[in-house]
């Protein structure tokens, strides 16, 4: 009897004493990973070019070492990064670089996080700080117009959404005069925060205080001055912060009226 029930024993079934060895964790990935991995870093070194055909399925299965099926599997996931394109009837070709699929990504990530108008406030702080800065110093006679009629634009706006994306297009105008793009794609990113950020502080101390810290920050930037720009920016940023606390925007409650409303 014990010699049979010996033999039912599967091996390394737990026996008294002793834990039952860990499975070695496969080293080697799929074979759809490893084939989306080599044709992505293909597409980024620019062995297949921005707006190219990319070689035949029978052509990527001898290269690659791969069946038909791993290959349309793989050509599915680079066409949802947004690194091929694929019509009726066509070859995939090489989508040309294009930044609007990460600001997708990140503002989704955003969408389904924990991100509140308090930790959005956190971020403008240093980086509207030095996107101003820079653009103190960089900005040309165009992008300076462009600021000032933002600001005409704010003042003549006629509701709260119009001031908002007023607001919102100084704002994006001085990233573009930093002349440093990630600034841009960031800002792009967390518009859907943004808006809502302003939507709340100019209903609570309405558009006339915005105004005037956007016309102190153009006076600034017209100077060319990064250190008054950078300063006016932070200072324009905690205003915006103070009054989120003060409408009851971040507790959870609804937000209240500010005391200019009467």
């Amino acid at each position: 009897m014990g010699e049979k029930r010996a033999m039912r024993e599967e091996p390394g079934a737990r026996k008294p004493g002793r834990e039952r060895p860990l499975r070695r964790v496969e080293a080697r990935p799929p074979l759809v990973e490893q084939a989306v991995d080599r044709l992505r870093a293909w597409i980024i070194d620019g062995h297949l070019p921005a707006d190219r055909e990319i070689p035949p399925e029978s052509a990527l299965c001898r290269t690659l070492g791969v069946s038909r099926t791993v290959v349309r599997e793989a050509m599915r996931i680079l066409r949802a990064q947004g690194l091929v394109e694929v019509s009726q009837g066509k070859r995939p070709r090489v989508r040309p670089a294009d930044a609007k699929f990460a600001i997708d990504s990140l503002a989704l990530m955003l969408r389904r996080g924990e991100a509140s108008l308090l930790h959005l406030a956190e971020l403008r702080r240093p980086m509207e700080s030095e996107i101003a800065a820079l653009a103190a110093a960089r900005a040309t006679p165009s992008q300076i117009q462009r600021l000032d009629a933002a600001i005409q634009e704010l003042a003549a706006a006629p509701d709260l959404a119009a001031q908002a994306d007023a607001d919102l297009r100084f704002h994006f105008i001085l990233a573009e005069a930093s002349g440093n793009p990630l600034f841009q794609l960031v800002l792009e990113a967390i518009w859907g925060l943004q808006r809502q950020s302003r939507m709340t502080t100019i209903a609570h101390s309405r558009a006339v205080t915005a105004i005037t810290w956007h016309r102190r920050i153009l006076e600034a930037v017209r100077a060319n001055d990064s250190a008054a720009a950078h300063a006016q920016m932070t200072g324009h940023i905690d205003a915006s912060r103070q009054d989120l606390l003060e409408s009851g925007a971040t507790d959870g409650k609804p937000p209240r009226p500010g005391k200019n409303f009467g």
